[in-house]
């Protein structure tokens, strides 16, 4: 019992310790991306690596700085570290669709939003965008179904209730033009 209750502890000390000295290189390349400054900050990223090897949030937040650069598929690969050793790794799922969607990737999209949607807590737009990549693979209905429930989970969503507009005003045009084409025809 007390054996066990010390190892606890000082696991948890070192992982404490091991946060403590990555904790400032976070800081600093946080600093860096507020600046723009995108290669001191990924510079800072990789020492928080070499300090901490695997760290998932580290990790999580390299594939996001390589995702502002527009470096999708180095960013996809960060990511993928991250979920092979915690596959419900906080949003890291929603950057990772994010990261596929940018990429025109929409299926795979669809299943890292669909992997976040079923995490403890998603990313807040995670349905937005899990609607805008199925609506991109022509599945329109369940694009609409995911935006009503954001929509009914917060009424005052502009984002999402100008998608389903756009979305049943292009349905409406397109059934418009069917008219249109069958009284040409006769």
């Amino acid at each position: 019992g007390c054996c066990v209750s010390l190892l606890l502890v000082l696991s948890a000390g070192g992982r404490l310790f091991g946060q403590a000295t990555i904790e400032p290189l976070l800081q600093h390349a946080r600093n860096y991306e507020a600046q723009q400054n995108f290669a001191d900050a990924e510079d800072q990223y990789k020492q928080a690596l070499e300090i901490s090897p695997g760290n998932p949030e580290v990790l999580k937040r390299l594939g996001i700085l390589y995702q502002t650069e527009l470096k999708l598929q180095v960013s996809l690969e960060a990511f993928a570290k991250v979920l092979a050793s915690q596959p419900q790794y906080p949003e890291t799922n929603f950057f990772m669709g994010a990261s596929y969607y940018a990429l025109s990737n929409f299926e795979s999209a669809i299943s890292a939003f669909n992997k976040e949607l079923a995490t403890p807590r998603p990313h807040p737009k995670t349905r937005y965008y899990l609607a805008l990549a199925l609506e991109s693979e022509g599945r329109n209905d369940e694009a609409i179904a995911q935006l009503d429930k954001l929509v009914a989970e917060n009424p005052k969503q502009a984002d999402a209730l100008y998608e389903l507009a756009r979305i049943h005003k292009n349905a409406s045009l397109r059934a418009i033009q069917m008219l249109h084409d069958l009284d040409a025809d006769r």
